[in-house]
């Protein structure tokens, strides 16, 4: 559906500006990852047809939710990959903010309990059983490289992490993980207008 297809290209667009920002040449042409999640919270905030959910999301991101404020920076470094790598995982974890949410919220309708919250979760301890510690906490190294894995581009680091995964666990299809990356298109023209779209409602306010 059209929030699933959302999600989808939002994670692409997260993980597409780590490869972004390691081929660029020159500084200005960097991408902070506050900027980033500004764009995609602009995105929510205007074209995401779910009322409670587009509320939701960007009073969230407005609070400094799952620690966006300490976790992502307007500054940019042309040598801090740790720190651009922090963009999809803080998306990361706000998708499963909100998958918790949403089954939390569909068993109180039901009047019944959640027994298994991880369920909720992704990618599951079936899709991905490297991806958590020993504690049941996330592994952040290998959640980015499955994010990769699933929505950007393949290298010797996703194809390794595809290998252990299938030796892991030999009914995980891996090969069942689609290549995403042309999403990547799509999400510069998103990108570019929201980019539009903030400009005018700063001449807006500038008239007001």
């Amino acid at each position: 559906g059209y929030t699933c297809g959302l999600w989808e290209l939002f994670h692409a667009v997260t993980v597409g500006v780590v490869d972004h920002n390691k081929a660029v040449f020159y500084p200005d042409d960097l991408l902070a990852t506050e900027s980033v999640a500004r764009t995609i919270r602009d995105y929510v905030d205007n074209f995401f047809g779910c009322e409670i959910c587009r509320k939701h999301f960007v009073t969230t991101f407005d609070a400094c939710g799952h620690n966006r404020c300490t976790q992502l920076s307007q500054e940019v470094s042309a040598d801090d990959e740790s720190a651009w790598i922090q963009l999809p995982l803080w998306l990361h974890e706000t998708h499963n903010a909100v998958n918790v949410r949403l089954v939390t919220e569909k068993a109180a309708r039901e009047n019944r309990e959640v027994t298994n919250v991880d369920a909720a979760r992704w990618p599951s301890r079936h899709e991905c059983s490297l991806c958590r510690n020993d504690d049941g906490s996330w592994n952040p190294d290998v959640i980015f490289k499955y994010l990769r894995l699933e929505y950007g581009q393949r290298d010797a680091f996703t194809a390794e992490l595809k290998r252990v995964l299938a030796e892991q666990d030999k009914e995980i299809l891996v090969d069942h993980l689609p290549h995403r990356a042309t999403l990547l298109t799509i999400c510069i023209v998103v990108l570019g207008l929201c980019k539009v779209l903030r400009g005018s409602r700063r001449r807006k306010e500038k008239e007001a």
